[in-house]
């Protein structure tokens, strides 16, 4: 197995214990706090103790592994895309290119090599360092 594979498996294990360990041992949402999900962090700590008081340790648990999944979640980059304005530039482009010249396969060309290009930079992004 590659190094830098095993090193980003080994950081997410022992991230991951971490926050297991502080949900169950200090409160629900600690692992929230750690992503900077300040407000889900206190509610779900605020819900653990509550469901403590009405259900004993279990109530605290699974308020502790719903915190715990969130802040997996919070791990994922979002990807924010506004598809108006890419119809517009997309439109634009074809316009322009089309008024140089460019024949259809030119311009199919093109565009499929700035979608590799998008491809390929969001993935490098979403690379644990």
């Amino acid at each position: 197995m590659n190094e830098y594979i095993k090193n980003t498996l080994k950081n997410e294990y022992v991230k991951n214990t971490l926050k297991v360990a502080g949900e169950v041992l200090i409160t629900p949402g600690i692992s929230l706090l750690g992503e900077g999900k300040t407000q889900d962090g206190v509610i779900h700590a605020g819900v653990g103790l509550l469901g403590k008081t009405l259900l004993g340790v279990p109530g605290l648990l699974l308020v502790g592994a719903s915190s715990f999944y969130r802040s997996l979640k919070a791990d994922e980059k979002p990807i924010e895309v506004d598809g108006s304005d890419r119809i517009k530039d997309l439109s634009e482009k074809v316009r322009t290119e089309m008024v140089a010249g460019m024949t259809l396969e030119e311009i199919k060309a093109g565009i499929q090599e700035d979608i590799e290009d998008a491809y390929f930079e969001i993935q490098q992004s979403n690379k644990p360092e």
